[in-house]
């Protein structure tokens, strides 16, 4: 019997050759797939970053334009500061140049006011001519120094201690020393001494001063009339006078008051003022005091004086006062008086 042909290729051969292949297939999926799913995760968690990192950017950026605007305020800032210092520096340089020029008068004024205190301490008795340069200065003035009974009122507040407000505020900040050889109020003071050497020597006087309120000059005689030919009541009136440091308000109301209370009525009053007045009856309290209540507080202290007493004023114009010339040439116009504004070297 003859035998089959032996085949290389069995049916098993080829099962066991397809599943080895399938088996190869198979791997290659599951490695496939593995490998898909790992770039996907890995792709994700890179957007994750990707989305952080662009949030964590906008918001630095608006951090940063915030930082740039708060700085550009802050160079604004600074810029403005340095501005107001540079306009401090030069208000400071100008008050520099102010401070020295005032010094630079002072110390040229000293001689002046030397030469002022010497004459004011000679007695009349002393200078042979005196009556007839008396004479003299009465026609320039056109002031009648004639009376039984003769009163000054002198104005002792602040603003006599100069003619313009700045200064004034200056010169108050000094001692009282050097407050009380302010030119302007020597002046004042040479004009009361040159007062009491013009009038009658069997005349009475008496000098009351005035800020707020009004005193007699020499303390405990308030009422009283005084001898001018008692030496040495002038010579008290003198030195009492050049012992006062002007300061404060005035109130020419308490001023005016004074002819009306003394007995008898005097028949020759000599006003020494410098200006409107800023206080009324009352103290106001206000530290600003407009034009029109300054007049208003001017009429209110002449109503009470008595148009049959002469008010020669002697007035020493203030700056920022251009009222008060007018009205003060009314006041000694309408009671028969003279109205007087000197020149600094006067008396």
């Amino acid at each position: 019997m003859a035998r089959k042909p032996i085949s290389t290729f069995s049916l098993s051969f080829l099962d066991c050759l397809c599943c080895g292949f399938g088996s190869v297939i198979l791997v290659f999926m599951i490695i496939s797939n593995r490998v898909t799913t790992e770039s996907q995760e890995v792709l994700a968690d890179l957007r994750a970053q990707a989305l952080r990192l662009s949030v964590q950017t906008e918001t630095l950026g608006e951090e940063v334009a915030e930082e740039n605007e708060e700085l550009v305020g802050l160079r604004s800032k600074l810029e403005a500061k340095r501005a107001a210092q540079r306009a401090k520096t030069r208000q400071i340089e100008q008050l520099d140049r102010l401070v020295a020029l005032k010094r630079s008068s002072v110390s040229s004024s000293k001689e002046d006011v030397t030469e002022a205190l010497a004459a004011a301490a000679k007695p009349a008795s002393q200078t042979p001519e005196t009556r007839e340069k008396r004479g003299q200065r009465e026609l320039v003035t056109g002031l009648n120094m004639s009376g039984d009974h003769i009163l000054i009122l002198l104005d002792v507040s602040a603003s006599m201690l100069d003619r313009y407000i700045a200064n004034v505020v200056l010169v108050r900040n000094m001692p009282p020393e050097r407050q009380r050889q302010a030119a302007k109020w020597q002046q004042a003071v040479a004009t009361v001494d040159w007062i009491l050497a013009s009038i009658p020597k069997a005349s009475k006087f008496q000098i009351y001063v005035f800020d707020v309120t009004a005193r007699p000059l020499i303390e405990g005689t308030a009422g009283e009339w005084l001898d001018v030919s008692d030496d040495k009541r002038v010579s008290q009136a003198r030195r009492e006078l050049r012992e006062i440091t002007p300061g404060g308000g005035t109130s020419l109301y308490h001023a005016l008051a004074v002819p009306m209370r003394l007995q008898p009525a005097p028949d020759n009053v000599f006003l020494l003022v410098d200006g409107l007045p800023t206080q009324g009856e009352k103290t106001s309290g206000q530290r600003v005091v407009s034009g029109d209540k300054r007049l208003d507080y001017f009429d209110q202290a002449i109503r009470q004086l008595s148009r049959q007493i002469p008010v020669n004023v002697v007035l020493y114009p203030m700056e920022g006062d251009p009222e008060g010339a007018a009205a003060y040439w009314k006041l000694a116009f309408d009671t028969g008086g003279v109205l007087m504004s000197p020149s600094e070297d006067w008396p």
